[in-house]
């Protein structure tokens, strides 16, 4: 076999270390990227048994962050009529969800930037050193901000042309099937 070729086993791997510590970056525990990894290439809802043998952790742990995942919309939970399980998998609108996360995050600190900046001006500082201290926040906060007033809007036609995107795919998907 070439140095480059790799089983679906291990490239599976790959992607899961790589989304492990992709989601650690962002702060989240390492075991969310291998179970949105587990998620992303089942080709049916897994049960938290079936994640829990794959990746061969606790079952607490891998409930723990399943809510996480859920609550953050990463993952929707599927109860079973067959038996008292739930079931989990990635939903269709995950990457929708995902940039519209985004844009919702950037509004709010937008909206947080702006009003800050207003207030500046309204700051009593009392010490020069105050005075100086907040100068250089204002400074660098409305740098801040102008970069916010700048990505804002071109994040929200990013949006956009994401939501046509998925609309675009699902027709498509539709019309092979």
């Amino acid at each position: 076999m070439d140095q480059h070729e790799q089983t679906f086993s291990e490239w599976k791997q790959t992607i899961s270390d790589f989304m492990s510590l992709n989601y650690e970056k962002k702060g989240f525990s390492p075991l969310v990227g291998k179970i949105f990894a587990q998620l992303m290439f089942a080709t049916c809802p897994l049960s938290l048994q079936d994640i829990v043998e794959q990746l061969g952790v606790t079952k607490a742990a891998v409930s723990i962050q399943i809510r996480n995942m859920e609550r953050m919309g990463m993952c929707k939970k599927m109860p079973s009529s067959n038996d008292r399980r739930d079931y989990y998998y990635v939903s269709e609108s995950y990457s929708l969800n995902h940039v519209r996360k985004i844009v919702q995050d950037l509004e709010l600190f937008h909206k947080w930037a702006e009003k800050t900046v207003q207030e500046i001006p309204n700051i009593e500082t009392c010490s020069s050193e105050q005075k100086e201290s907040l100068e250089h926040f204002s400074q660098r906060f409305s740098l801040l901000a102008a970069m916010y007033d700048m990505l804002h809007p071109m994040i929200k036609e990013v949006e956009e042309k994401w939501e046509q995107c998925v609309v675009d795919r699902k027709k498509a998907r539709e019309k092979n099937t």
